[in-house]
């Protein structure tokens, strides 16, 4: 690992400047070990290793650079923007590589996006009860700043009807949520429209059909 790394420049001012520290045969175990003592995920693969390490330090300099993707960064995921963190920007949850690991502008670009429509969205449906009731219950899961991106988005990233309307989706949850338990409620009314549509009545078919 330190053979490798110390080869190449840009990947020594990236580890210094991440780590704050100079690289030696010493401050190497910053890639092999993390802080509580577990192996780093590339412990024993320093090419991957140094791509990372210049990623990551690119990536943390063009948002840095610019207050509204920071902004934006801290709002969607509810921690300070910093040289450790930004591997959110990197790093899916199951360490495999985000989409636009590797481009900033691209990052920069789709989180300033994001943020402007994600914030208005969730302010105006977290101020309203019987919205966040009515998501919860249709979505089975919290309402946050992470999900609210079930408003803006489908499950194959395309854009909801009303991505950037937070007035109609609040109509919206609450009409599809009342409408789903009161067929759920009345066995008629499912029978019929299992019968009518030839798929079994789910939420998921109540908003489908706009019902």
């Amino acid at each position: 690992m330190y053979d490798a790394v110390s080869a190449d420049a840009d990947a020594v001012t990236a580890f210094q400047y991440l780590n704050g520290v100079p690289f030696t045969k010493a401050t190497v175990s910053y890639l092999i070990y993390k802080a509580d003592g577990t192996k780093q995920t590339n412990w024993n693969n320093p090419a991957e290793t140094i791509l990372n390490l210049k990623a990551v330090a690119a990536m943390y300099q063009a948002i840095l650079a610019n207050r509204q993707p920071v902004a934006a960064f801290e709002y969607l995921n509810g921690v300070p923007f910093t040289k450790d963190t930004v591997s959110y920007l990197i790093y899916k949850s199951r360490g495999t590589k985000q989409t636009n690991w590797n481009n900033p502008a691209a990052v920069i670009a789709s989180l300033v996006e994001y943020y402007n429509v994600a914030k208005p969205m969730y302010d105006a449906v977290s101020a309203d009860a019987d919205a966040v009731t009515a998501f919860q219950y249709l979505n089975g899961v919290p309402f946050t700043k992470a999900t609210v991106s079930y408003l803006i988005y489908k499950a194959d990233g395309t854009k909801q009807t009303n991505w950037n309307n937070p007035a109609e989706t609040i109509l919206n949850l609450k009409a599809v949520a009342a409408m789903y338990q009161a067929i759920l409620a009345n066995p008629t009314a499912v029978a019929a429209f299992e019968y009518l549509n030839g798929v079994p009545f789910t939420k998921g078919h109540c908003i489908l059909f706009n019902l």
